[in-house]
Formats: structure tokens, C-alpha cells, sequence
């Protein structure tokens, strides 16, 4: 997750591209992957995926051990191939179809470029009295760099089973 969300922030950082200088195709692929690996290095650092469904007690009930052909081993997820059989094979219907549904909480600390606006901004979240905006001044303060707070909760069916690492 940490990984997809870094490549969609990648592409909200603009960039520069000379219009005299011709660009080819790999140009644009090394630019996007040293965008990516920049802002992986950012999540980590100021960012923050908290999984609120499935939650752990529906993981330990609902999941299962199943042999991933990828990655040649054994893996415990959340299956969701065959939903019709699995519902009628449950003994709580709304329970299996509740632990399928997958809700996040995304905190992100956006890096403020601006030089005025950035530290008027920056002044602002600490007057602010929010969670994020708190995670993101103790971030500031260790990147030395103002950044903005910025919150996003999404919830929606599982499109591929659930493993918990």
C-alpha cells in the first residue's frame, strides 16, 4: 500500500520538462522512478496508512492459508475468489462481507514550496489543534522542511485478497 501510494503522490509533485531538449520514453520512465523512489522515501518518513477494516479479529477469523504461485510459498489472507460460494458456505454472511470491505485512513505531510505561504502555512498547523496537523509539525521538525497535513479516508470492496505483513 505504502508502495501505490508513493507512485500516485510521485505524480502530484510537478516537474520541469525543457521544450527544446527532446525527451524519449526511458527519460520519462528514470524520471518516474526516482520521483517514485523519492517520495517512498517521504512516506515513510511522513506518512502515515492506518487499516481500519479488516480489522484483526476479522483477519484471524476469515482468513485462510493458501499457496501464492508468485511468490512460491504459503501465505494467510483474505480470500475473495468465488464470493458466492464463500457467503453461502459462511456461518455469518454480513460478517464475511464486512471483513471484505477495506477502509484506510491516509495521513500524508506535504512538503509546502512557497517560501511565504509556506511559513504562513506552517505557523497556521500549529495554531491548528488536529492530529494529522500535530504528526506533521513533529515531521517538520525533524525534515526541517514546513509541511502541510493532509487527510483522506476511502473504503470500498477488496479487489484481491488481504494479507496483513
Amino acid at each position: 500500500m505504502e508502495r501505490t501510494l508513493a507512485a500516485a503522490m510521485s505524480a502530484a509533485r510537478p516537474v520541469l520538462v525543457s521544450d527544446s531538449a527532446a525527451v524519449d520514453a526511458a527519460d520519462f520512465r528514470s524520471l518516474a522512478a526516482r520521483l517514485t523512489a523519492e517520495q517512498l522515501l517521504h512516506a515513510k518518513l511522513a506518512a502515515r496508512i492506518r487499516i481500519d477494516s479488516p480489522s484483526a479479529e476479522q483477519f484471524e477469523r476469515f482468513s485462510e492459508t493458501r499457496f501464492d504461485l508468485v511468490l512460491n510459498q504459503q501465505v494467510t489472507e483474505i480470500a475473495i475468489d468465488h464470493p458466492l460460494v464463500r457467503l453461502a458456505a459462511s456461518d455469518s454472511p454480513e460478517q464475511w462481507l464486512a471483513a471484505r470491505q477495506l477502509k484506510l485512513e491516509i495521513w500524508w505531510c506535504q512538503p509546502l514550496e512557497v517560501p511565504l505561504a509556506a511559513a504562513v502555512l506552517a505557523e497556521l498547523s500549529a495554531l491548528i489543534n488536529n492530529p494529522v496537523q500535530v504528526f506533521c509539525a513533529a515531521r517538520a521538525a525533524a525534515l526541517d522542511k514546513p509541511l502541510w497535513g493532509l487527510r483522506h479516508s476511502i473504503e470500498g470492496p477488496m479487489l484481491s485478497g488481504y494479507r496483513r505483513f
